[in-house]
């Protein structure tokens, strides 16, 4: 049900607005496959739909008062927790920290982190990655030199290529601009520059920070590419979502040409053109719900 409702809203057939009305019907399901389906089209209505501050704000304030009872009601986890429970857990904690900026759940991603760095063993399979991004999303200083300490000292591949990649998503400005120095820098395999650039481009906040990097430092960039993660990078455009941004994405690709990127363009352009509709149709549609809903002071 959940998922034809999405595609009906992806077709313009229904509003957001009842979308999140059957999404809210539905936080009480016990089942992870339920919440899973509905929090998916969360993120999208935040990330993709949601375009204003004031908007996310009060989106984030609705999945705040929606979620964290549920989330308060499993307790902390457990080793009688089923996996089902687990994966509740993990999905309603993602869903507030990343997207709520719950201030619970930031402190105790915080937590989960330095005890993740301490003892990789120490957190919940299906927390540990959840905590540690959300951690480095609202990070500092000092958790970003943490994480760059393993990335640079541990022996352990796995454990080292996810310290890596979290430098990606933190939001301080500051931090933001480390991290882009760092993937063009000799201490990150060319294999793994473009992951990092791309996750940064992903990122709402860290978008136009690093497309403005890309640009102003092309040939630091060019030089990382191996065969075929040029193509990678030019495919994280995609995340872009207005006429002005898709333009200034196709000037640039022209005068910059990538090898074997032609499709990774045109795609990337189709994405944002299905956005640019998506989010004509629907936002205002989004302003309507949030404005009628009580305490989101929207």
């Amino acid at each position: 049900m959940i998922g034809d409702e999405w595609a009906r809203l992806r077709a313009n057939k229904t509003s957001a607005g009842e979308y999140l009305n059957l999404v809210a019907a539905v936080k009480d399901d016990p089942s992870a496959r339920v919440l899973a389906s509905a929090l998916g089209g969360i993120s999208v209505l935040y990330v993709r739909v949601a375009s204003s501050p004031q908007e996310k704000d009060a989106l984030a304030a609705w999945i705040r008062g929606t979620f964290a009872p549920r989330y308060a009601k499993l307790g902390p986890p457990s080793v009688q927790d089923t996996p089902n429970t687990r994966e509740l857990r993990a999905q309603l904690f993602g869903v507030l920290g990343f997207y709520g900026k719950d201030p619970s759940i930031l402190a105790e991603a915080r937590a989960l982190a330095e005890k993740y760095l301490a003892d990789p063993a120490s957190v919940d399979p299906t927390l540990r990655e959840t905590a540690l991004a959300v951690a480095a999303r609202n990070g500092d200083a000092q958790l970003f030199n943490q994480l760059l300490h393993v990335y640079e000292t541990s022996t352990n591949p796995e454990f080292q290529t996810s310290a890596l990649r979290r430098l990606a998503e933190f939001e301080d400005p500051k931090l933001v601009e480390r991290a882009l120095d760092l993937a063009v820098s000799n201490k990150v395999r060319n294999q793994d520059a473009a992951f990092q650039l791309s996750m940064a481009m992903t990122d709402d906040q860290n978008r136009r920070l690093a497309w403005q990097f890309i640009q102003t430092h092309w040939d630091q960039v060019q030089a990382q590419f191996t065969a075929n993660m040029g193509a990678t990078l030019v495919g994280s455009t995609q995340a872009f979502c207005s006429q002005a941004d898709r333009d200034n994405v196709e000037r640039f690709f022209a005068a910059h040409k990538v090898a074997a990127s032609d499709q990774a363009l045109k795609h990337a352009i189709e994405h944002i053109n299905g956005c640019i509709e998506f989010r004509a149709l629907q936002e205002p549609e989004l302003k309507t719900w949030l404005a009628s809903q009580p305490r989101l002071g929207f």
